[in-house]
């Protein structure tokens, strides 16, 4: 079945307050229900998407930070590994939502995340990738792997450390990248151990 580009934005809808429920999940600021009631209209959301795997990546690929922040989070609330070439794409692309592409890629793929992360090392420097590679390195320590000294000594990030606007944006990253990696991570451990 062929969908318009942003109908799955239409299936979340809005929370009480009229605020899209497509927005929450990026600061991880919830409606006055709380994590628990948005998270159960992401579940029913990612029931309907994940049931379309073409519409699956189209969202997950597209431009549109709103779309892939929402497949992204349909991944997680379920649990689901599929995807990955997609949740790649669009992370190594860019996306004003790297973080939680990148957490995506990390708690859904255990097993070959590091690959995603390394393959940055192989980027020219007319490549603008700074971003993912703060994004991976802030993630890469999060997670205790010591990939994230060698993207450190990239010359993208070497260049993204010496501008006072670099590092004022990595900061705010590092910040994104953990408050996402320790929101995901605790959910999915729960999920796992129940």
């Amino acid at each position: 079945m062929k969908h318009a580009r942003t109908e799955v934005l239409d299936w979340l809808g809005e929370d009480s307050s009229g605020q899209g429920y497509f927005l929450h999940p990026k600061d991880l600021i919830w409606s006055k229900a709380g994590p628990e009631k948005d998270l159960k209209v992401y579940s029913k959301v990612a029931e309907r998407l994940l049931a379309d795997s073409e519409y699956t990546s189209e969202v997950l690929r597209a431009e549109d930070w709103r779309l892939s922040l929402v497949g992204a989070v349909c991944l997680l609330v379920k649990n689901n590994s599929n995807h990955l070439d997609d949740l790649q794409f669009r992370f190594l692309n860019g996306s004003e939502v790297l973080a939680p592409l990148a957490v995506s890629i990390a708690l859904l793929h255990p097993n070959q995340y590091e690959e995603v992360f390394h393959s940055l090392l192989d980027c020219s420097p007319e490549d603008a990738v700074s971003q993912q590679i703060s994004t991976a390195i802030f993630l890469l320590e999060c997670l205790g792997n010591p990939l994230a000294q060698k993207l450190k000594e990239s010359w993208h990030y070497q260049q993204e450390m010496q501008n006072p606007h670099g590092i004022l944006k990595a900061h705010d990253r590092a910040r994104r990248v953990q408050m996402h990696f320790d929101f995901w991570s605790q959910r999915i451990a729960q999920k796992e151990s129940s």
